[in-house]
């Protein structure tokens, strides 16, 4: 999921910072392979997503700890 996220940011960059369309090669070749699509929304969704799963990981993970004991 963090790959995703670092492609869809990389292209974020490219056409809303730097002025890229769509359609180049440079932002295609981050897209194209996963149909990713480049939206400002979707990129915090997925780091979002990513945090949370992360801290849902470290949750479970302390709480099977506490468990053994």
């Amino acid at each position: 999921m963090k790959e995703r996220c670092d492609k869809i940011t990389a292209a974020c960059h490219l056409i809303y910072e730097q002025h890229y369309v769509v359609h180049t090669p440079q932002v295609e070749v981050l897209l194209k392979e996963e149909s990713l699509v480049p939206t400002k929304v979707c990129t915090h969704i997925v780091r979002t997503l990513h945090l949370l799963h992360e801290f849902g990981l470290s949750v479970w993970k302390a709480l099977s700890e506490l468990d053994r004991r």
